[in-house]
């Protein structure tokens, strides 16, 4: 890794990623990006590196645990719509061997579904979006606007890809749009939980698939008032009472991309959510 950065995030992600969890090349790659544009937005780089490193002691670790304690959805939005943090975090996530598998994976997944129209909800800087382009799928953005979105619109632009980028209030106003919704490490940092699965029921086609993976524990951002969905039984009926029918576990790493359907799971040991890319049918408007 070369001496681009003036914090030593080199030495950090050396000391707490293990060895072959990241692209090291892609995430050189990638921070040279950020760098450049945190240079052009007139964003203190090695400011929003040294947060990242140090992050308990940043001011936006100190509202994450307000906003933990409170939930407060004026909070939550004013976090998002403010915050860098997101933009090393998600940097660093997406550079990552499991999360470039993932998109490999929702890749294969869309293809053998013959998906068309795709949503990223909390698409955070974009990196599914721009994958799915470049293999040829149409892949719409929602998040909420800020640095992160600002930056995603920044890569769809240097990568020449046509991305739509959509507010929550604009998402709710489509109806069966979409083939396919993903939504990747959100939902936890979502409230209240079942609203925002009638808003992707109201966006998807009949027989739509729903594509999810979360994480219903731990502290900061993750609520929780969503633990509860880290049981399976309690998150499936949840699903069921928004329209939604479970499709299976989809498999996603190096050499195993494949759907794991409910006929052939042992229901009595499916316990948990967290974790787990799952996906779900619409079978009925709301």
């Amino acid at each position: 890794m070369t001496n681009l950065l003036g914090c030593n995030i080199k030495t950090f992600i050396e000391e707490n990623f293990s060895p072959g969890f990241l692209d090291l090349d892609l995430f050189e790659r990638a921070l040279e990006g950020l760098r450049e544009y945190c240079e052009d937005s007139d964003i203190e780089f090695d400011g929003i590196c040294a947060d990242y490193i140090n992050r308990e002691s940043s001011e936006d670790w100190r509202l994450e645990e307000k906003i933990h304690e409170t939930e407060s959805e004026e909070l939550i939005r004013d976090y998002y719509s403010t915050t860098k943090m997101y933009l090393i975090e998600l940097t660093v996530h997406e550079s990552t061997v499991g999360y470039q598998n993932l998109f490999r994976s929702i890749g294969q997944f869309v293809k053998r579904n013959k998906v068309h129209n795709v949503l990223d909800f909390g698409a955070g800087i974009g990196g599914l979006a721009i994958y799915l382009r470049t293999i040829g799928i149409c892949c719409d953005c929602a998040d909420i606007p800020g640095e992160t979105w600002n930056y995603a619109r920044h890569r769809f632009q240097k990568k020449g890809v046509d991305v739509s980028q959509l507010t929550e209030g604009e998402l709710a106003k489509l109806s069966s749009k979409y083939d396919l919704i993903v939504s990747l490490d959100c939902l936890e940092h979502l409230k209240p939980l079942p609203k925002y699965i009638a808003l992707f029921n109201s966006a998807l086609k009949i027989n739509g698939f729903l594509l999810l993976k979360s994480t219903f524990r731990g502290k900061g951002l993750h609520l929780s008032s969503n633990y509860k969905y880290g049981c399976f039984k309690t998150f499936n009926r949840m699903m069921r009472n928004n329209g939604f029918v479970f499709n299976g576990w989809l498999a996603a790493r190096l050499k195993l991309n494949f759907l794991i359907p409910p006929a052939i799971l042992n229901w009595p040991t499916i316990s948990k959510t967290s974790g787990r890319k799952v996906t779900y049918i619409k079978r009925n408007n709301l």
